[in-house]
C-alpha cells in the first residue's frame, strides 16, 4: 500500500516551487572586455577597451587602459559593490 505523499510527482511538484521563487540579484560581476587598435591621422595608436555586464547587458567604453582599470577598481574597492543593482554602468 502506498503512502499519499511520498509518490515521485510530489517531489517534482517541490522542485517546481523552488525554481519559481524570485531570483536573487547577483553577489558577482562579470563582465565581457572588448578590445581593439584605434589609429588617428598622425599613424598614432591607440587602445580602446569596452565591458558589457553579462547580467545587464549595459556597455561601458574607456578612451584608455586607465580608465578602465580606475573604473574596475572603484567597482570593487566599495562594500557591496559588486552586487550593484545597475551592474555599475555609467553613473
Amino acid at each position: 500500500m502506498k503512502r499519499a505523499g511520498n509518490g515521485p510527482q510530489n517531489t517534482a511538484v517541490a522542485h517546481k516551487r523552488v525554481r519559481m521563487k524570485e531570483p536573487q540579484k547577483p553577489n558577482r560581476s562579470s563582465y565581457v572586455l572588448r578590445c581593439w587598435p584605434e589609429q588617428d591621422g598622425q599613424g598614432n595608436v591607440s587602445w580602446r577597451f569596452e565591458l558589457e555586464n553579462v547580467f545587464t547587458r549595459q556597455q561601458r567604453g574607456f578612451a584608455d587602459m586607465a580608465a578602465l582599470l580606475d573604473f574596475l577598481q572603484n567597482q570593487f574597492n566599495e562594500p557591496g559593490a559588486a552586487s550593484q543593482e545597475d551592474g555599475g554602468r555609467s553613473k
